[in-house]
């Protein structure tokens, strides 16, 4: 899968609390926020990795097709790199790499269609289900707030790489630059997220 571009290709952290200005008179309220890192969610939920697997067969059909006429593609080519062959023979080779040249050409856009739907299926069931254990995650550990963002996993060689680092600098949102370690929900929302589904079977 690609999924969830993504697969590309979704992870949870929490950042500590927050404190309100005190109202006049009364104490100083204090508000707990959680953030999700769907990056790490996506690739820690096993329905996810399940979704993958079923878009890798699902797809295998075509990319078998496909090898059989790059084989063709191939072979009209290099036949027609012959300098001594025919008119009539470079005439019909040339008609018929067009024809395998279309062919592949709309069987990748039948196999990307086909992809594109599931993927968007699967990813609008998957953050349903995320953004409602977030809820009952939240509810269970007393967040009073909980929001998303994309990021590799601190932990990640990838997490200081010049690509993560220069998307994060041009995303324009709140990025976490700091998430105190007792605070982290995401291993726990992913293993909730896994044992719910365990349970449902």
């Amino acid at each position: 899968m690609g999924m969830l571009t993504l697969a590309g290709a979704i992870g949870v952290t929490s950042l500590g609390q927050a404190q309100n200005p005190a109202p006049p008179g009364g104490g100083a309220p204090q508000t707990r926020v959680a953030l999700i890192n769907l990056a790490q969610v996506f690739k820690g939920y096993n329905k996810v990795t399940n979704f993958a697997n079923d878009n890798k067969a699902m797809l295998q059909p075509y990319q078998d097709k496909a090898k059989t006429i790059q084989q063709q593609i191939e072979l009209h080519t290099k036949e027609l790199e012959k300098k001594d062959l025919m008119e009539a023979k470079r005439v019909e080779y040339e008609k018929n790499l067009k024809a395998y040249q279309r062919q592949m050409e709309d069987l990748s856009n039948d196999a990307k269609l086909l992809f594109s739907k599931k993927n968007e299926e699967q990813m609008l069931i998957v953050y349903k289900e995320v953004m409602e254990m977030a809820q009952r995650y939240a509810a269970a550990h007393g967040f009073e707030l909980v929001m998303h963002y994309n990021d590799v996993p601190m932990t990640s060689s990838d997490f200081y790489s010049a690509g993560n680092v220069s998307r994060k600098i041009q995303a324009g949102a709140c990025i976490p630059m700091y998430i105190h370690p007792g605070l982290d929900i995401t291993q726990g929302v992913v293993d909730t997220l896994n044992g719910a589904r365990s349970a449902s079977r």
